[in-house]
């Protein structure tokens, strides 16, 4: 059964014309692209209100402002479980889209996990790789075109093949060469099961880094929801999941901004998140 998705603008610049053009770029995507790969099917259409989508559609919502310092998207779940995306309006948006709704089809609810041995130098052992299948290789640099709209390239399921083969192809365009491989201004998140801990491999800077996030429980999450809510809808603090799947294809001072500004949350809030 396919999924269905409605891109919708809350923004006055953006005609209905563009609107659907684009979801008609991002429809070919997937009938072209994504599927044969995945073997997930959807159906994506524009609409230029948020009431008139239907109830079984998840959203992806065009906003000038999307409330999520640092990010120019962010898929989360609302609280019926529904999945539904949130894309600040700019210049490449349809970049941002593309991300979300490949992201969104491929983990809606961000609990997806694949093990494999952990890319950590020094380290053997197994850990559990998030299931985002552009944010490795979600530059622009890696980006294509269809019918003159920019969409984000993404890894296929070979990209957590054990061994690198000749002939395989481990992302749309074929940036990425090896599995689990992280391309400049992109990132991996992964749960140590060992430690508890979260780990990022991120490329943002002039070398690849590895970042370490802490711990991640049910209590922290609550506590998480209950700080968040003290300045209003802007300040709304996510989980450590959703943090994982904002987008940063922006240029990397933007990145650092948001890298940053995770880092003061952890900060205050223990290392907890």
């Amino acid at each position: 059964m396919a999924r269905q998705l409605a891109l919708v603008s809350e923004v006055e610049a953006v005609s209905a014309d563009e609107l659907h053009k684009i979801a008609a770029a991002l429809q070919n995507q997937l009938d072209r692209d994504f599927t044969p790969l995945w073997d997930i099917k959807a159906a994506i259409k524009s609409f230029t209100s948020l009431e008139d989508v239907p109830e079984n559609c998840w959203p992806v919502i065009l906003r000038t402002d999307i409330e999520t310092p640092g990010a120019l998207a962010v898929h989360l779940n609302d609280q019926k479980g529904m999945p539904f995306a949130l894309v600040q309006f700019g210049d490449g948006w349809s970049l941002s889209a593309s991300h979300q709704v490949l992201e969104m089809l491929a983990n809606p609810f961000s609990n997806r996990l694949l093990a494999r041995r952990s890319v950590k130098p020094g380290e053997r052992h197994n850990v559990q790789y998030l299931v985002q299948v552009c944010d490795p290789c979600q530059n622009a640099a890696y980006a294509y075109h269809i019918d003159g709209i920019m969409v984000s390239d993404f890894y296929t399921p070979h990209y957590f093949d054990l061994a690198r083969a000749p002939g395989v192809r481990y992302s749309f365009s074929g940036g990425v060469k090896r599995p689990v491989q992280v391309l400049k201004g992109g990132y991996l998140s992964w749960h140590d099961p060992v430690t508890g801990h979260w780990w990022q491999e991120t490329w943002f800077g002039r070398k690849p880094e590895f970042r370490d996030l802490g711990v991640f429980d049910q209590q922290s999450s609550e506590s998480s929801k209950r700080h968040g809510q003290k300045n209003g809808s802007r300040a709304k603090m996510l989980t450590v999941m959703q943090m994982l799947t904002a987008v940063e294809e922006a240029t990397a001072s933007r990145i650092k901004q948001w890298q940053n500004e995770f880092d003061e949350l952890i900060r205050r809030f223990g290392g907890a998140l």
